[in-house]
């Protein structure tokens, strides 16, 4: 389940002509769970925080599942924040209310809906913006 929304959500942001500025931005990636140690900056982070079955129709194999996804964008730009920033509009407009392609023969994705924004400001002259998203998908 877990490699399946990973896989979906690395689809969408790869995706061309529809990532493309979003990768323009984060030159430096986005990565599912922890960036690597070398990583340049500016990039992104998304991660599985839990899941909850919102109903299921029939048995097992027929629920909804609502998954919980937290995307971290970082940026060091001594720019007043306006990279990050840039980035964070970029994330939106990709990816809310987007439609994902899930691994053949997985899930449908039925939506996958922004909860929050949280700006955690400039630490050790890193940027860092928190989007939450929760991802509904049916088995």
């Amino acid at each position: 389940m877990i490699s399946n929304i990973a896989t979906a959500i690395m689809t969408k942001f790869n995706e061309t002509p529809g990532g493309t500025a979003l990768r323009a931005i984060l030159t430096g990636g986005l990565w599912f769970s922890e960036a690597k140690d070398d990583v340049t900056f500016p990039y992104g982070v998304f991660t599985w925080n839990g899941s909850n079955i919102d109903e299921i129709a029939g048995d097992r194999t027929n629920g909804i599942e609502i998954a919980s996804i937290t995307v971290s964008l970082f940026s060091n730009a001594g720019d007043g924040g306006t990279e990050v920033f840039n980035a964070v509009q970029a994330f939106i407009a990709l990816f809310d209310w987007s439609t994902l392609t899930f691994p053949a023969g997985s899930y449908s994705e039925l939506e996958m809906q922004r909860t929050s924004a949280s700006n955690r400001g400039k630490l050790d002259n890193i940027w860092q913006i928190d989007l939450d998203y929760d991802l509904w998908y049916q088995h």
